[in-house]
């Protein structure tokens, strides 16, 4: 049964997701319904001229607030867009829709992001790449009620960012307390 049954929606409604359930499948679900969609992508994850696009200065338009201080800046753009997905035998199909797209660009969270990279001297050797993908990749195992095994792969931006920190990264045990600390870091 669909959502919209479920809840006795009728007529046009627009899914709304995040980049987390923004997948090709629930674009199509939403289009065979009949159905709008406003899905975020993280910029990372686009295909290089898609990623071109967005990092590219030009075309961003600023909003200023009453004293003329940039709040955030936005550009957009409708063009065809080409997915991949499976159907149900796992047949491999590609198809393009034409999509607006919009990129912001928030100066003040990006000024708070560089300030929380640099608040540790791992010198010029990381940009802000190896820190979120050491984020995203944070891995550990429970085996027991109060034991972990740390599955991060080692490296050398690992052993920086320990012993800048403190943080038990390198340990291949953690307890309960060490995954708080982790977790619970401001990077």
């Amino acid at each position: 049964m669909t959502l919209k049954k479920r809840n006795n929606i009728s007529g046009r409604t627009i899914q709304v997701a995040d980049k987390g359930l923004n997948c090709i499948n629930n674009i199509i679900h939403a289009l065979k319904a009949g159905d709008g969609y406003i899905f975020s992508k993280s910029v990372k994850t686009l295909p290089e001229t898609e990623k071109t696009w967005v990092l590219l200065d030009n075309d961003y338009k600023d909003v200023k607030d009453k004293e003329g201080i940039v709040k955030y800046r936005i550009k957009e753009c409708v063009d065809d867009f080409e997915y991949t997905y499976e159907d149900v035998s796992g047949k491999k199909h590609k198809i393009k829709l034409r999509e607006k797209r919009v990129a912001t660009y928030n100066p003040k969270l990006a000024e708070k992001q560089i300030f929380e990279i640099n608040r540790y001297d791992l010198g010029d050797k990381y940009g802000t790449e190896e820190i979120f993908d050491f984020i995203r990749d944070f891995r550990v195992a429970q085996i027991s009620e109060r034991k972990y095994i740390n599955l991060t792969r080692n490296s050398e931006f690992i052993n920086a960012l320990a012993s800048e920190t403190g943080l038990p990264l390198t340990s291949y045990f953690l307890n309960n307390e060490e995954i708080k600390k982790v977790l619970n870091h401001r990077f």
